[in-house]
């Protein structure tokens, strides 16, 4: 197993809608392995949180609230696998990585986030 560590900020994180878990067999979008949340009012039952406790939507139900079309979202996130030689099933591990927060005016504004892609191959 190859491990190959990743930097890269929050907004690319949650732009791509990566969280822990493994990319799919169509390569096409990314699957969570996290626990879900069960619906309840206003909420959807693919719903679930990060590992930091944040709301998260599979990448597939997610496009319309990231702003994204589907062919925009499928694409990226393909390219994003492909930058980093991803295969089917490779397991993503997505972690805070303390000390590089970037502070400005005392506010947080851009914590790095340090995946760890396994390969399987």
């Amino acid at each position: 197993m190859e491990n190959l560590k990743v930097v890269l900020p929050t907004r690319a994180v949650t732009r791509y809608g990566i969280a822990s878990g493994r990319v799919s067999a169509s390569n096409q979008h990314f699957v969570e392995e996290m626990p879900r949340i069960p619906p309840d009012r206003g909420s959807r039952p693919f719903l679930a949180r990060d590992m930091h406790g944040r709301r998260i939507y599979h990448l597939r139900y997610n496009r319309r609230m990231r702003g994204l079309r589907p062919k925009q979202t499928i694409a990226g996130l393909r390219r994003f696998f492909q930058e980093h030689g991803l295969q089917p099933g490779d397991r993503i591990t997505v972690y805070k990585e303390e000390g590089n927060e970037v502070m400005l005016m005392g506010k947080l504004i851009s914590p790095l986030y340090v995946i760890h892609f396994e390969r399987v191959n």
